[in-house]
């Protein structure tokens, strides 16, 4: 039995020479089988640029080693390990095109070779020996037969380098286990993709709709005139309560100036509704374009994360904001015209309608939820946005929530998804974290 051996290139410079491999383990082919091993001028070349230009000296000792192993060869001396031959061959003269190969890729120099090689000679046993995985998956393109070298004829490293690389990779794994980690992400999500989705644009307001808001208001609030007649106010006199009569003293019927203020309570308030439907309208187109930024940076590692900077750019198309200047104030529906009170004139009405229990519990509660641990949100505003923020320090395996900001697009057709660029800067690492965000807006 016969077999002819490909080397690529990297056989000679990362394993055992050809000479000293036991080719018949490898192949598990009986000790009487002859291997004749083939040398493209490809290999040859590459193993002379080796020698001369590579930037590692080991790599360099290695090619010098190889092209005296095939000089060797070459004069006749190299014959090595008992029945193996070598072969010098000449450049390959197939249609590179025609077969999908490029002339001036080495590897594909070598898939030529082999498969010129079948062609003329027709071997029995044509292997491709090569570590490379790019070889491997082109010559099975073509039905080539192809082998790994084995793992055991690999070239011993050098014993000092060895220990080098194990030290710096004991110290950089120490290193490592005593760093914090930090991202930053989204807190609805706590992904570093968060969605939202922009509702149907609901149909203008119209001055229609505001004029038939209007009507319906008036019914609701019809004109009152005081009444004259003495009849009238015998009946009205007997129909009022005890209650109200106690309460109101000595002037139990409605005055005229109450029947007065109703009415122009009544008329501004018409006025003042139609004001508020426009701003309503403008608050809810507002409300439907603007989504909040919710961020939080976490801390993953073993080591608490101190005196930290966290700069984000956001891309121009949208409005950012703070917190405490993004949301408009939601409009207030105007008070409704009281009825007139018996007894009760327009100064006392003002007062008792104007008190408001809530506001007085809220006296004093502190509005302020943030930690001074993380700063507000410094925005400024260029082609784009930059935001920068500040963390005291945050501990290991925990999270902080930074301030939310508020972004808004202009218009419906504006309204699309972005990336937010994330960079920290931690006095306790030695390079800054980069990091990007997505923010996906469905229609």
């Amino acid at each position: 039995m016969e077999y002819h051996l490909v080397l690529d290139t990297n056989v000679y410079l990362h394993f055992k020479l050809p000479d000293q491999i036991n080719w018949w383990e490898l192949l598990e082919a009986d000790e009487s089988a002859s291997i004749t091993i083939l040398v493209p001028p490809v290999v040859l070349s590459e193993i002379d640029t080796k020698k001369d230009q590579s930037s590692r000296s080991k790599l360099r000792d290695r090619a010098k080693k190889a092209q005296r192993c095939l000089e060797r060869a070459l004069e006749g001396e190299g014959s090595g390990k008992k029945g193996i031959r070598w072969e010098f061959l000449h450049r390959p003269v197939v249609d590179f095109e025609a077969l999908g190969l490029m002339r001036d890729v080495p590897d594909d120099h070598l898939i030529a070779t082999c498969i010129e090689f079948l062609e003329t000679r027709k071997p029995d046993n044509l292997i491709l020996i090569t570590n490379d995985i790019g070889p491997r998956l082109n010559a099975k393109r073509f039905g080539l037969r192809v082998l790994k070298p084995a793992e055991g004829d690999l070239q011993p490293e050098d014993s000092d380098d060895q220990k080098k690389i194990a030290q710096l990779q004991r110290e950089n794994t120490l290193l490592k286990s005593r760093l914090p980690n930090l991202t930053i992400r989204f807190s609805e999500t706590q992904d570093a993709k968060v969605r939202f989705n922009l509702e149907p644009h609901p149909a203008p307001l119209t001055e229609a709709a505001i004029e038939e808001m209007l009507d319906s208001l008036k019914q609701k609030f019809p004109a009152m005139k005081p009444r004259k007649s003495s009849s009238e106010a015998e009946n009205e006199e007997a129909s009022i309560p005890a209650m109200y009569k106690r309460f109101a003293g000595n002037s139990p019927l409605i005055s005229e100036e109450e029947y007065q203020r109703y009415e122009n309570e009544r008329q501004s308030y018409f006025k003042k509704y139609a004001t508020f439907m426009k701003e309503l309208d403008q608050y809810e187109q507002w409300e439907r374009l603007t989504f909040p930024l919710s961020l939080e940076i976490i801390n993953e590692g073993t080591a608490p994360g101190e005196d930290i900077d966290i700069h984000l750019h956001l891309p121009d198309g949208l409005v950012l904001k703070d917190e405490e200047r993004a949301p408009p104030f939601v409009p207030e529906e105007p008070l409704r015209p009281q009825s007139p009170i018996l007894g009760l004139t327009g100064s006392t009405l003002s007062a008792l309608r104007n008190f408001n229990p809530i506001n007085y519990q809220l006296q004093g509660l502190p509005m302020d939820i943030y930690p001074s641990n993380v700063s507000d949100p410094d925005i400024r505003r260029t082609n784009s946005y930059d935001v920068d923020i500040h963390v005291g320090s945050i501990k290991q395996h925990t999270s902080e929530s930074l301030k939310t900001m508020w972004f808004t697009f202009e218009s419906d057709q504006d309204a699309r998804s972005f990336e937010v660029e994330c960079t920290i800067n931690c006095v306790n690492l030695p390079c800054k974290v980069k990091s990007t965000l997505h923010v996906i807006i469905e229609h």
